[in-house]
């Protein structure tokens, strides 16, 4: 349930499936609420126009910047570099909707590469390497979070909480 102080529950499926798993997320001021709802709708997109798994896609970006979300018990952002962590060049890209695009596309390449969500995952991490040793940890949290978030937001899609084997 949202926070007594800011009554309005997230909008959007992928922002309301983030905050099914940090319900905190629901309890932040309206603008934190608003620049999260934003994010994650740019992610959402971007996904869905790669064709690529939008919980895989946003697990990805959560571990780069948390989607620009305060952490736990804090109530304003921090702030990153590139909402996705995409670099070009060495610099990373500022833009959301442009870093969250970036990412969904590479994510899309690599897995049709690599053959595997971790596979890809770790290349993304590691500048195209295919399941390189650096990468693998990360790719492991991402995927875990993949499986935890994917769940959650087929849910939302299709008819949030109310929906059978969607509540908790």
């Amino acid at each position: 349930p949202p926070h007594p102080r800011y009554p309005r529950p997230m909008i959007g499926p992928l922002a309301r499936a983030f905050a099914a798993l940090w319900p905190y997320l629901d309890a932040l001021p309206p603008a934190e609420v608003a620049a999260f709802e934003r994010r994650a709708a740019l992610v959402e997109s971007a996904a869905r126009a790669e064709g690529v798994d939008v919980a895989m896609v946003a697990a990805v970006c959560w571990q780069e910047t948390r989607l620009g979300a305060p952490r736990r018990g804090e109530t304003t952002s921090r702030p990153f570099a590139s909402l996705c962590g995409v670099r070009i060049r060495h610099a990373y890209v500022s833009d959301d909707a442009r870093s969250a695009a970036l990412a969904a596309r590479s994510l899309r390449r690599h897995r049709a590469r690599c053959g595997s969500w971790p596979a890809a995952v770790s290349a993304y991490r590691t500048d195209g390497v295919c399941g390189a040793v650096r990468g693998r940890g990360y790719a492991a949290g991402a995927v875990a979070l993949a499986g935890r978030l994917g769940p959650r937001y087929v849910c939302e899609v299709e008819g949030g909480a109310e929906r059978d084997g969607c509540s908790g």
